[in-house]
Parts: C-alpha cells; sequence; structure tokens
C-alpha cells in the first residue's frame, strides 16, 4: 500500500496472493479479486490459463531480519549504498524491496532476478549489512 501512495498506482500485490486495487477498495480482498479474474475471463472469451500466458515469474527470495524498534532501513548507515550497489549489479534484470513488515517488527529484503543464486546471495548480503547497522 505505501508503494501504491509513494508511485501513484492504482493496483499492486504480493507473491502471497494479497492484490489491492484502488479503484476498487483500499484494502486486498480475495473476494474482489476473484471476481475481477473472472470478470477478466468473460470479458476476453478465454480461460485463465490463456490470460497467464504473458506473465513470467521470475525467482524471488524474501529475508527476515528482527528489530527492536521500528527503523527506516534506509537511514541505517551503509544501507541505502549497499541497496544502491546491488541494484546496479541487477541491473535491468531484477528488483530489490527492502521496507518495514507493517504487521511484525521485521524489516523484509526482498529480491527478484533471472538467477536464483545471484539473487539469493544478493539478499543474504544485503539482510547482513542491516544486521551489522542494527547493531551499531
Amino acid at each position: 500500500m505505501d508503494m501504491l501512495d509513494q508511485q501513484q498506482l492504482v493496483l499492486g500485490g504480493e507473491a502471497s496472493g494479497h492484490v489491492i486495487n484502488l479503484k476498487l477498495s483500499p484494502s486486498g480482498d480475495g473476494i474482489i479479486s476473484a471476481l475481477q479474474a473472472l470478470a477478466a475471463m468473460v470479458n476476453n472469451q478465454t480461460t485463465l490459463h490463456d490470460l497467464k500466458q504473458g506473465l513470467h515469474k521470475m525467482p524471488q527470495v524474501l529475508v527476515n531480519i528482527r528489530s527492536r524498534t521500528r527503523v527506516d532501513p534506509a537511514t541505517l548507515p551503509g544501507v541505502a549504498a549497499a541497496i544502491s550497489k546491488m541494484e546496479d549489479q541487477l541491473g535491468q534484470e531484477g528488483r530489490i524491496l527492502v521496507r518495514n513488515s507493517g504487521t511484525e517488527p521485521l524489516i523484509r529484503v526482498m529480491v527478484e532476478g533471472n538467477d536464483a543464486s545471484s539473487i539469493e546471495d544478493i539478499a543474504r548480503f544485503l539482510a547482513g549489512r542491516i544486521e551489522e547497522a542494527l547493531e551499531a
């Protein structure tokens, strides 16, 4: 939701299945998501299998770091620079999202990319930098 607000977007979702369509509801609602998928199938006179043909899922890694206090991870010493360095390494072949959990005392590091091994290394590297900064 924060990302939708920041980037003035209307539609967003997570791998967990949460989907938010701000034109329909201010929160993720599974029934609305299911009805929208069914409407797309009817409007396009096709199956869900055919609708998803253009979807390319990339490997994704999620690492959670416990935090005693809620802190913006980008303000921790060295973290913003480490994220920037890893984003440069990924280039257009993936993305990185570092954020606080909305429900738990965690900082979440999510990395997507074409190479599963590489994104695992990047996620662990960033998690290590965040842990070091939290302990300092």
